[in-house]
């Protein structure tokens, strides 16, 4: 029911009675907002990249630098708030967390215990860009923060 049309019978009470009303909410299809965007279907990983302080423009990892499992991961922010991720071959179980779009455009992915956020920097029918801050390094003094972008497709 989250994606359709629907309509709500809100009733509000206090000492003096109860009041009704009616309110119908028009939601219209998937591609006329974020959030239904971010849930219609399955998401994955297009390339990845970072950049810190001292850098000018993003650096985006060649594919064959980053361990090829990331472009057989599917990832769905399913509609009832259960993030889900699976790969597409199926050779490991999938597993799931909870996600919630904030204001601000942030997304709140939760496993019960840790919350990871990331920034929607740009989605439309086929692209999804997220930043997500962090450090780059070896664990050292040297770490410099950055700033992650990951750039998915749709999985067709």
């Amino acid at each position: 029911r989250l994606l359709k049309d629907t309509t709500y019978t809100l009733k509000a009470s206090n000492s003096a009675g109860t009041t009704a009303d009616t309110v119908s909410f028009k939601v219209g299809d998937w591609t006329t907002s974020k959030y239904g965007m971010i849930s219609h279907s399955y998401w994955m990983v297009d390339s990845i990249g970072y950049k810190t302080d001292t850098m000018s423009n993003f650096y985006m990892y060649e594919k064959d630098q980053l361990d090829p499992r990331i472009f057989n991961d599917m990832f769905y922010y399913s509609p009832n708030g259960t993030y889900t991720v699976k790969t597409k071959s199926g050779t490991r179980p999938p597993f799931s967390h909870h996600w919630k779009l904030l204001p601000g455009d942030s997304i709140a992915i939760s496993d019960g215990r840790n919350t990871s956020m990331s920034y929607l920097k740009y989605i439309d029918k086929t692209k999804l860009v997220l930043y997500e801050e962090g450090t780059v390094g070896n664990g050292g003094p040297n770490d410099q923060p950055a700033v992650f972008i990951t750039v998915y497709k749709r999985d067709n």
